[in-house]
């Protein structure tokens, strides 16, 4: 039965992307229909590029030769990036407790943690208070900023995080308002098993980046960093640029309305943001001006550039065996932090910010 109702979701999806590519690529036109149609279908049955990467990728502009290079599953690419490295190191830099915990020990600049909630009576990280009733969560509660910032101890993407803004005792968090009380029913309740959420405070970008970021949130630096030869190696970088009233950076292949930027490793300098005009579907542009502010994307410079260089390695090098990760970097105007380790970070987003495929780029994918 679940397997009948997973084909008949999967069916569904693959329906809706059709349309949805069509109406983006043929615009009502149909001699666009009639010469775009066999394209998209030949990507997806041939190549295995779905109409949505169809669009992200703007196969329209890239020549069918170089179709094959582009590498899509994630499952595949996956495998190939923790192939070399050890589940006992995967773990470490998985859970964010314990990788708060590895950086602590390493002297490695991390975004500190308050607390942690958890129902786990057996850990024990230093300097973190497990929090596990009301009043322990009380008591912590009245010493800690005005903002904080709670994510799940496992997870990506951002999914299960969220902001907190105290005022005269009264707490703003996740489209809810209520009492600290309030806000520790909220995150119990999704305390799962062996697992918790983390308490931060909410970070600012640096000062510098205000005029082509959103203050609503922390705009993260990706870098990845690979081992080679015992040697650690930056292969790829970009600033996600967050707009509006969004809280987070993800990219979610321009449908949040972020943007994103590759950066150059060398000198930290920004090219032109690439951003979907929609959010219901990726039609992606560039822009090398910020589309709120006016401001210049293209060109910008980062500040402390080595610094974010110096410290990607450093956290690299105290992993050794994990081949490879997409670190997620904070530069702000109290320095450089690490956010959090990706041994497991999508391949499609470079394929985007360096117009062509992975499978003979830096990572050499097959």
């Amino acid at each position: 039965m679940n397997y009948l109702k997973k084909s008949i979701q999967g069916t569904t999806n693959t329906m809706w992307q059709y349309r949805k590519a069509f109406s983006a690529h043929c615009k009502g036109s149909m001699s666009l229909a009639l010469s775009t149609m066999p394209k998209i279908l030949k990507a997806h049955f041939k190549f295995g590029i779905s109409p949505l990467l169809y669009s992200f990728f703007q196969f329209d502009n890239v020549p069918e030769s170089e179709w094959s290079e582009y590498t899509t599953n994630q499952e595949k690419f996956t495998k190939l990036l923790v192939g070399n490295s050890t589940v006992e190191a995967r773990r470490t830099a998985g859970n964010k407790l314990q990788f708060y915990n590895h950086c602590i020990k390493k002297g490695l600049p991390i975004i500190p943690v308050f607390c942690a909630v958890s129902n786990d009576q057996n850990l024990n990280i230093d300097g973190v208070e497990i929090i596990n009733d009301i009043e322990k969560w009380r008591k912590i509660i009245s010493t800690l900023p005005k903002e904080l910032f709670v994510k799940p101890f496992l997870g990506r993407s951002g999914i299960g995080a969220f902001a907190v803004y105290r005022e005269n005792g009264n707490f703003n968090f996740a489209g809810c308002n209520g009492s600290a009380e309030d806000l520790f029913e909220y995150i119990k309740v999704r305390v799962k098993p062996g697992k918790g959420f983390i308490v931060q405070p909410r970070m600012k970008t640096h000062s510098s980046l205000r005029a082509i970021v959103s203050q609503k949130g922390l705009s993260t630096i990706r870098v990845t960093t690979i081992r080679r030869n015992g040697k650690t190696e930056i292969i790829m970088a970009c600033l996600k640029i967050i707009r509006g009233k969004n809280e987070h950076d993800n990219f979610s292949k321009g449908m949040s309305n972020n943007l994103i930027a590759a950066i150059n490793t060398e000198t930290g300098e920004l090219a032109p943001a690439w951003g979907s005009t929609a959010s219901d579907w990726p039609i992606m542009t560039q822009y090398a001006i910020h589309p709120d502010t006016g401001e210049g994307i293209e060109g910008f410079v980062l500040p402390s550039w080595n610094k974010i260089v110096e410290l990607a390695v450093r956290a690299q090098d105290s992993l050794p065996l994990l081949q490879t990760i997409g670190w997620d970097m904070a530069l702000t105007d109290e320095g450089e932090f690490i956010v959090e380790a990706n041994t497991a970070y999508d391949p499609v987003l470079f394929q985007l910010l360096q117009q062509r495929g992975l499978k003979r780029g830096a990572l050499g994918v097959s």
